[in-house]
């Protein structure tokens, strides 16, 4: 029988976080109809138009700083109605340094009951507060065969939250997940992240290989 033992999302730019309390695995597969916030696409038109007309204006008086500055407008302006983004999910070998710092696995290859993923976040949503900025991600995980047929998820496996003086506009995850009784033979896992202050949500899969 398949059993997650434990699920840990290792944060960037934070403290590695506690391991959460076991829940057992669950055999529901997670919904095709996940509730997405209504974003704002009309407001953020209209504050990417503004910046864009600024960068012109800018680029008329050869004045790049200023230039630089709209662009920035414009681009958060887009990232806060643009839907979250998970990409660059990878099998990795050890924990990643940092952003884009990482170790494949090569094949996915998963050699004992421990497995590591990397993964990048973009367009979540960002408290401002007291001069600082606020990141809040939840992840869920969800196990498939090869051939894509759902047999075991887990919620809430961890949690990836800091704050930081200066705004980040793309983070990363190093989730770790204990894995007891998978035969050797490919499969897949789904990551599913919830943005606790936007409310969006997000999904990655990948294939990996247990060898032994």
């Amino acid at each position: 029988m398949f059993d997650l033992l434990s699920g840990v999302v290792l944060l960037a730019l934070a403290a590695t976080a506690p391991t959460p309390p076991v829940v057992p695995v669950s055999t529901d597969p997670p919904s095709s109809a996940a509730s997405q916030p209504a974003l704002d696409f009309k407001s953020a038109e209209q504050q990417v138009k503004a910046a864009l007309a600024g960068v012109n204006l800018a680029l008329t008086r050869r004045d790049l700083g200023s230039t630089i500055r709209y662009l920035e407008r414009g681009l958060l302006a887009a990232r806060s109605a643009a839907p979250l983004e998970l990409s660059t999910l990878t099998v990795v070998d050890g924990i990643p340094e940092d952003l884009g710092m990482y170790r494949a696995s090569p094949g996915g290859q998963v050699p004992g009951e421990t497995m590591r993923l990397y993964v990048e976040v973009r367009n979540f949503g960002v408290r401002e507060s007291g001069g600082s900025y606020e990141i809040a991600l939840n992840t869920d995980a969800y196990f498939y065969y090869e051939d894509g047929e759902f047999f075991a998820g887990k919620k809430n496996i961890g949690e990836h939250r800091f704050s930081a003086t200066t705004r980040h506009d793309v983070t990363f995850m190093v989730v770790e997940l204990q894995l007891r009784g998978l035969p050797p033979q490919p499969y897949q896992i789904e990551l599913v992240v919830t943005d606790a202050i936007s409310g969006k949500v997000g999904k990655a899969r990948v294939p990996f290989v247990i060898t032994k």
